[in-house]
């Protein structure tokens, strides 16, 4: 869209026209109201019949104007939308010309030291979410931007600029990304698992009770992710025709997930999964969920819109439990390590019930079978006693 701005001056009045279309904007300044608007024409008829691109003009521009171009006119999500507006502050005085691989080396090692942001309304520490703090030898101190976050705002810069450059003709420049690496989607793997031996999910189930309300569907879910490792937001989305019981042989029954429904959805090995269900699993769900059932598309856990909202309702349970340390996602760390633990199964199959497109992601759960591959071994070769 074009504007013409009259501008009054000890020499006279003059019409300044601008053009911003795509992030970029042209300015000329015209001696007439009427030479103004017709440059403006000019310029637009320009762009939408590809007129040569100015590269110089975009290189000139602050990163921040980009980001915005980016919120309003690409198709981004209100999480996108969010993190695409901090880059704008992050990144103020940034020019697209010295973007280079230097300058993306240098933002990367700031935001390490960079403190979590506080939400807009906290004022102190809630007894049960302390937002961008953390207990250390019991003081709160204020949290780090984590390895996998920066990732994020990696991969924001890059998917921004990509689109910037396609939407206006310019080459994009890979080369700050190809010199420096995306941070680790994490950095040192949580081994954290609920511990049967402190009795930690009893304490978690009879916690339970002290919710106002959805005590009995909190207890369910919770042994719903044990017993299934099943990813949360792969729980909150399941349907009640996902569940395919066979009551005469239990054993063949299993819980489709859709590959729409799953995290890696947009890998190209991913397929639908099914899980099969464990005997805890099968009796929790033909005992406690059936008899529940809904209309076939329906969600089976329809008492929480989204994975954020539930992990505020176990924060509490947590809490009120005295059970520490704990993340919604080790439910599904202690499903998966109960079976490299507890069955004969190999990492392809456990990988297929999980959901683990890469194998070697399955590599930290080995030591909980450093004792079966032992017995394995000594029987391979014919030297474990006859006995065991």
């Amino acid at each position: 869209m074009g504007s013409v701005r009259t501008v009054v001056g000890v020499r006279g009045t003059t019409y300044m026209a601008r053009v911003r279309k795509n992030g970029l904007v042209d300015t000329a300044t015209f001696q007439t109201r009427t030479d103004a608007n017709n440059w403006i024409t000019q310029q637009e008829a320009g762009i939408l019949s590809g007129k040569p691109i100015d590269v110089a003009k975009f290189r000139k521009m602050f990163l921040p104007d980009i980001f915005e171009d980016y919120i309003q006119n690409g198709k981004l999500n209100e999480e996108q939308k969010a993190r695409t507006d901090r880059l704008k502050r992050l990144m103020a005085t940034l020019r697209l010309r010295d973007f280079d691989s230097a300058a993306l080396s240098i933002f990367l090692d700031e935001m390490k030291n960079l403190d979590v942001p506080r939400p807009d309304n906290w004022k102190k520490a809630h007894p049960y979410f302390n937002g961008s703090m953390v207990e250390i030898d019991g003081v709160l101190t204020r949290r780090k931007m984590s390895s996998s976050t920066i990732r994020k705002y990696y991969y924001a810069i890059r998917t921004c600029l990509m689109w910037h450059s396609k939407m206006n003709g310019y080459h994009f420049d890979n080369k700050p990304f190809q010199d420096n690496a995306p941070p680790p989607a994490w950095g040192k793997p949580r081994t954290r698992i609920i511990e049967q031996k402190d009795n930690e999910l009893e304490r978690l189930l009879s916690a339970c009770n002290q919710s106002y309300v959805n005590q009995e569907n909190l207890k369910d879910i919770i042994k719903f992710q044990v017993y299934s490792a099943m990813r949360m937001g792969e729980t909150l989305l399941m349907e009640w025709h996902h569940i395919r019981l066979d009551k005469k042989e239990p054993w063949n029954s299993f819980i489709l997930i859709p590959k729409e429904n799953q995290k890696t959805r947009n890998h190209s090995s991913t397929e639908d999964r099914e899980v099969p269900l464990i005997p805890e699993l099968f009796e929790l769900v033909s005992a406690r969920l059936m008899k529940r059932k809904g209309k076939p598309n329906e969600k089976v856990f329809p008492f929480w819109k989204d994975s954020s909202t539930l992990s505020k309702r176990f924060r509490v349970v947590w809490k009120n439990s005295g059970v520490e340390n704990m993340k919604a996602h080790d439910f599904r760390h202690t499903g998966v390590t109960k079976f490299f633990e507890d069955t004969n199964l190999t990492d392809i199959e456990i990988g297929k019930i999980s959901g683990h497109t890469d194998i070697n992601t399955l590599k930290r759960y080995h030591k909980s079978r450093a004792k079966a591959i032992g017995s394995k071994l000594w029987k391979s070769l014919g030297a474990m006693p006859a006995s065991k």
